[in-house]
């Protein structure tokens, strides 16, 4: 099991040229979600697809397999860890 401290030391930021890398690099993902969100088509129902595990229990009757699947699978990093304040700022993982 990986530990909070452990995800810490090896994925922390900094506010530096790194922890702007790793911005930009979430705004592209951003980007991308937003612009297969826009482009949809149809108002069918859409579910996630993405790497974390649903805490949703699906309602009776929904065909979740069935829905168009919007990729969110690559949010998936700590943007933030401020010691400062005691706060992370982070995607699923």
């Amino acid at each position: 099991m990986t530990t909070i401290k452990t995800l810490i030391n090896s994925k922390a930021k900094t506010k530096n040229d790194s922890t702007t890398i790793s911005m930009n690099r979430h705004d592209m993902k951003v980007n991308r979600i937003a612009t297969q969100l826009k482009t949809r088509n149809t108002a069918a129902p859409l579910s996630l697809k993405k790497k974390a595990v649903s805490h949703q229990v699906p309602k009776a009757g929904q065909k979740k397999e069935a829905t168009e699947k919007l990729d969110i699978s690559d949010l998936n990093e700590i943007l933030e860890i401020n010691t400062n304040h005691q706060y992370c700022d982070m995607l699923p993982l």
